[in-house]
């Protein structure tokens, strides 16, 4: 842990000093614009403010240099990492061809089967749109919610 330096904590010491300046300066006039039975209550307002954020700010310093927030060696090796997947410029370049000429017709087989092909290398399973049923055959918004997965980093 390194040692605060004088210049951090004469700083801070000069902040609290001006805080409290400052909260003064609005103290003062509003206890004196009050009657005297009040005027405790103005002052007891004005130091539980400077209270707090002595407190807050105190709070801060102790997370930091306890390294509260810091996430430790073990729990970055195990946590997740999003692996970006860029998709076969061909299948791309093919799918956008596709969807301007015949947007809403038949899915053509070469395509269904690369995309089959690609989804099974880079995902390690088949999509459950791209799976074959009897009777039924892929649409387009079935191949886009694909490439988009795709596209997608999980």
């Amino acid at each position: 842990m390194e040692p605060r330096s004088e210049r951090v904590t004469w700083r801070t010491l000069l902040g609290f000093l001006v805080l409290a300046i400052a909260i003064a300066a609005v103290a003062i006039p509003t206890a004196t614009w009050f009657d005297s039975s009040t005027r405790p209550l103005v002052i007891r307002f004005a130091v539980t403010l400077f209270t707090a954020v002595v407190l807050f700010r105190l709070v801060r310093a102790v997370r930091g240099d306890a390294r509260v927030d810091e996430k430790s060696p073990a729990d970055l090796a195990t946590r997740p990492r999003a692996v970006h997947v860029s998709l076969d410029p061909l299948l791309q370049r093919l799918i956008g061809e596709l969807r301007i000429s015949v947007r809403w017709h038949v899915v053509p087989p070469s395509l269904l089967e690369r995309l089959r092909a690609l989804s099974m290398q880079q995902t390690g399973r088949l999509p459950a749109e791209l799976v074959p049923q009897p009777g039924r055959r892929p649409t387009w918004q079935d191949i886009e919610r694909v490439v988009e997965k795709l596209e997608r980093p999980s």
